[in-house]
């Protein structure tokens, strides 16, 4: 699940702030329908689904690219 938003971080870079905010509403979506997360707020659910927020992962990626 968290490879497949990785490894797509260099298409996170849209142009329009709407096409932003659309892909930062999908992973805590998907985060909700997990099993035993549904009363728990998105910033809870990262650690214990072991992912990063959006943004951490495109600062991340950023970072990765700089440094090559």
């Amino acid at each position: 699940m968290s490879c497949i938003a990785e490894y797509c971080d260099s298409v996170y870079s849209p142009y329009y702030t709407n096409d932003e905010e659309l892909l930062e509403k999908v992973q805590p979506r998907f985060a909700k329908i997990m099993k035993g997360m549904q009363g728990k707020s998105y910033e809870e659910r990262l650690p214990k689904l072991k992912l990063w927020s959006m943004e951490e992962r495109k600062k991340t990626g950023d970072k990765i690219r700089l440094f090559r």
